[in-house]
């Protein structure tokens, strides 16, 4: 387990626990506060228990609502983080190929595909950012001429990985 999956897990947990601490003591339906609740019979003469101050089931779904959000916001960041930190290697390697005037080999996988395919550019020949045309931000790309295709295409960084300039 990851710092993010142990962090929502203890979220969750907290909150579900904090729900079981403030349930308030069982009574049944007239009001009667019993001690017996649980046991067969306990409130028979009082017209049944009051299910209605039964917490632990909010508890869970709100613990496990929280865990999960707590879980996404740091996996999130730390996915932000090492994204950021391999993308700017991955640049300055294709800039190094760029200036050397070498080819760059890579594994690619675009967006419908499911696996990873070898990709060599001959002639990378700088960046380009591509704007998102159905909201903000921008893709981060490099452009040169495709071994495969035989002509000019663009690779976003971020669906490149084992990058090998040769």
């Amino acid at each position: 387990m990851n710092k993010a999956e142990i962090i929502g897990c203890l979220v969750g947990l907290s909150v579900f626990i904090f729900s079981i601490y403030i349930k308030p003591t069982a009574t049944c339906n007239d009001g009667w506060k019993s001690p017996s609740i649980g046991r067969q019979g306990a409130c028979s003469h009082h017209g049944g228990v009051d299910y209605k101050g039964e917490y632990p089931l909010i508890g869970i779904i709100a613990g496990i609502f929280l865990g999960r959000k707590v879980y996404r916001f740091f996996y999130k960041e730390e996915q932000q983080t090492e994204n950021y930190i391999s993308k700017s290697k991955l640049k300055e390697d294709i800039e190094t190929a760029i200036n050397t005037g070498h080819k760059i080999v890579f594994l690619y996988k675009k967006p419908q595909d499911k696996s990873y395919q070898s990709r060599t550019i001959k002639l990378p020949i700088g960046f380009i950012e591509y704007q998102h045309s159905y909201g903000n931000g921008a893709t981060f790309c490099v452009k040169g001429i495709c071994d495969l295709r035989k002509a000019e295409r663009s690779f976003a960084l971020k669906r490149m990985r084992d990058l090998k300039i040769v």
